[in-house]
């Protein structure tokens, strides 16, 4: 009876082996220890402290916004690939327009600076999507049973990173509208040198 129950104790023992370590090489990944490291950043930054009633909401409705959360970085993922394949089309065909109205004879410095003001405003639009995907990201993967304030911190972070996003997209637009088409309708108002 006693080997029986020593080689239970050693099967089990032998079971549970693997799961400890699988747990010690999630603490140890370095993307993991990053997301920490910027939740925790954000924590300090937004000072936020949850009553207990407030952190049994969080822990209760959490693993639903998760979900919501992970769909919402997926779209957010598919819009900035389809965002910036549309605004680089639009500089492609800008440089065709340039490379014609220079062999036209047409002065096109002013359709170069807006087009270099564009390039700017796409950079800081794909930033924009950039941080808003990885805000999500760390409030999905974020384990937010054990740690509400961290999950609440990175939600907060995440909506304000929507509204950054939302004014460089209303930048973007600004540009081609206020800078571009106007340079262009001056160049071609104008008769070639």
């Amino acid at each position: 009876m006693r080997r029986i129950t020593v080689f239970i104790c050693l099967i089990f023992a032998f079971a549970a082996l693997p799961v400890t370590v699988f747990a010690q090489e999630d603490q140890t990944n370095p993307q993991r220890l990053e997301i920490e490291k910027r939740i925790s950043e954000r924590k300090s930054r937004l000072k936020l402290q949850l009553s207990e009633a407030q952190k049994q909401v969080v822990k209760t409705r959490c693993n639903g916004a998760q979900t919501k959360l992970t769909t919402l970085q997926t779209n957010a993922e598919k819009h900035s690939t389809q965002n910036d394949d549309r605004t680089n089309k639009i500089v492609e065909k800008i440089d065709k327009i340039i490379d014609k109205l220079k062999d036209a004879g047409y002065n096109t410095e002013s359709l170069e600076k807006a087009k270099a003001i564009v390039d700017e405003k796409n950079k800081a639009l794909q930033e924009a999507y950039q941080a808003y995907v990885n805000a999500l990201s760390d409030a999905a993967k974020n384990d937010c049973k054990r740690d509400p304030e961290g999950f609440k911190a990175s939600l907060e972070e995440s909506k304000a990173k929507f509204k950054e996003l939302r004014a460089a997209r209303a930048d973007l637009r600004g540009a081609l509208r206020e800078q571009l088409r106007p340079a262009l309708q001056d160049i071609l108002s104008n008769k070639p040198q």
